[in-house]
């Protein structure tokens, strides 16, 4: 049976057998916690196990993270993402990614969540060990009156909060036998308010580098906050704004951002922060301007049905999936709304596949798993592996070489360079649209996604195929043994980049289209010498 379609031994199980060790597992929640908890969701567990686990911090039980919320909070997150990622496509239809992106953000991201769990006192059965954890969210709670539905960044959310949410959805997904209809009849009203697009609004850094844009405006940001807890903003050459804040500076230069905006409106300077609710268009490209009108190119749908091994009721999904914005300019008739909700559904398919295959790992390893399944380069080998390239319809006179050249690269490497090649990022996008197209088409049905991608995406990377990036394996490599690691960026100058170890050049590379790949490139050159060094200093203790 597909380990999609089947649910494994539950994670209290799992965790319980983890290779062959015992443990002492955390004491059982009191019962009458358990009913409270269930009122409070309004769903009534199967195992009960599941939403301890998701109300137990890793600080409960040292030594088994498998025992807390870790895994759940993990699950938890790519569903809730997918979740509201549905609800805006299909509520906003003529909305761009660029719009539907900060929605989805604002309705899912730590002081969001956080004040769920304020709202329904989740928190009262959090099990933990975190002494300063109550006076955080004393704290917090106390600092969002002033911010009825979100501060936009001005406050410090304890994100503990927000991850016994997640974990609690990802508990409700797990019990009800991963359904997401489920979860979402569950939580919908739970996650109330829901930000919509009349309530949205943009944390202030953006609106203000958005403003001064828009007004030919210099911004410049003054970063005094290891000195003095302080973030001082500049438009031209005047201090619009300065912001403090002791525990984060992220907080800081937020409150700075927004005493600038509102000394910028007290000088007529403003911008609408929401966005009409209406057809979005991608900006004509000078380059693709034809006096001829366009003949639009049909594509050849009963062939790449049959590549796919799926059928659709509504042929025109496909062909808007392999339509890029160069090619037709209307939201809806080119991918970037289909890519947009294909993204989160892959993402949401292959957390749910790792977290049932591998029951032991914590989320700090599955989700490098993950990323090495679906990111822009494993999407674009499935792409020209399966030919969906030859049905795109574009205006990029280049795009072809660099398929070529890219189709010719990955030769070198059967399963991923992990950052070692260019990659055309085009064709991880039709992958990802024509997953949304797929979704939307079979209304909504994930099992009918994963019987499509399991046959696309092959093969998958698994955890004992996955390869570290190389600038990931260094710094893990020079902690381990003690060695100071540089890496000196002359890519504006020579397109170089050199890795220095203990004061010697042991990496370098030079890639002039694209500065992370002569990262790359370095630090695996330095990977390659760096043994050497090792025995060097090892001889010399």
């Amino acid at each position: 049976m597909d380990i999609l379609t089947k649910l494994p031994e539950t994670e209290t199980t799992a965790a319980a057998t983890t290779a062959g060790r015992s443990y002492q597992p955390p004491p059982a929640m009191d019962s009458e916690k358990v009913d409270e908890l269930e009122e409070i969701i309004g769903y009534k567990f199967n195992d009960r196990n599941l939403i301890e686990q998701a109300m137990t911090h890793p600080s409960f039980v040292r030594g088994n993270r498998n025992s807390s919320y870790d895994r759940l909070e993990y699950l938890g997150d790519s569903i809730i993402s997918v979740l509201f990622t549905k609800l805006h496509y299909f509520e906003y239809s003529n909305f761009s990614s660029g719009h539907l992106t900060p929605l989805r953000a604002s309705n899912i991201d730590s002081e969001k969540l956080a004040r769920v769990a304020i709202k329904h006192h989740l928190h009262t059965y959090l099990r933990h060990n975190k002494p300063l954890l109550e006076d955080q969210i004393k704290k917090f709670s106390s600092d969002i009156l002033e911010y009825p539905l979100h501060s936009t960044g001005l406050i410090e959310v304890p994100k503990v909060l927000a991850d016994i949410v997640e974990s609690t959805i990802g508990a409700v997904f797990v019990d009800s036998n991963c359904c997401f209809e489920t979860v979402w009849t569950v939580f919908k009203d739970i996650l109330e308010p829901i930000i919509d697009a009349k309530t949205l609004k943009r944390h202030p850094m953006t609106e203000l580098c958005e403003i001064c844009q828009k007004n030919s405006l210099k911004v410049k940001m003054v970063d005094s906050w290891a000195q003095n807890s302080s973030i001082h903003v500049y438009v031209g050459d005047k201090l619009l704004g300065t912001g403090t804040y002791l525990l984060k500076k992220e907080v800081a230069q937020n409150r700075a951002a927004k005493s600038a905006l509102n000394n910028l409106a007290d000088m007529g300077i403003t911008m609408t922060t929401v966005p009409e609710r209406k057809p979005v268009t991608t900006p004509v490209d000078v380059n693709n301007i034809n006096d001829e009108p366009r003949t639009s190119t049909p594509i050849a749908v009963e062939k790449l049905e049959e590549t796919l091994g799926y059928k659709f009721n509504n042929q025109s999904l496909i062909e808007q999936a392999l339509t890029h914005s160069s090619y037709a300019d209307d939201i809806n008739s080119h991918y970037d709304r289909l890519e947009y909700i294909g993204d989160s559904v892959l993402t949401a398919l292959f957390t749910k596949l790792h977290y049932f295959l591998y029951p032991q790992l914590s989320s700090g390893r599955l989700t490098p798993l993950r990323a090495s399944n679906i990111d822009t380069e494993k999407l674009a080998r499935a792409a020209v592996r399966h030919g969906l390239h030859t049905y795109l319809r574009h205006d990029k006179p280049l795009l072809q070489d660099q398929i070529k050249k890219f189709n010719s690269e990955i030769l070198d490497y059967p399963l991923h360079s992990t950052g070692l090649i260019e990659v055309p990022k085009i064709l991880a996008d039709i992958v990802e649209s024509t997953i949304g197209a797929i979704f939307v088409d079979s209304n909504c049905c994930f099992e009918t996604v994963w019987m499509v991608l399991k046959t696309l995406l092959q093969p998958f990377i698994s955890i004992e195929t996955l390869k570290r990036h190389p600038v990931t394996e260094l710094y893990e490599m020079c902690q381990k043994n003690h060695l100071k690691l540089k890496f000196v960026d002359l890519w504006v100058e020579t397109y170089t980049i050199n890795v220095y170890i203990d004061d010697q050049l042991v990496g370098t590379a030079s890639y002039a289209p694209k500065k992370e790949i002569a990262q790359n490139r370095a630090a695996k050159c330095a990977l390659q010498n760096i043994d050497t060094l090792i025995d060097i200093k090892s001889s010399q203790i």
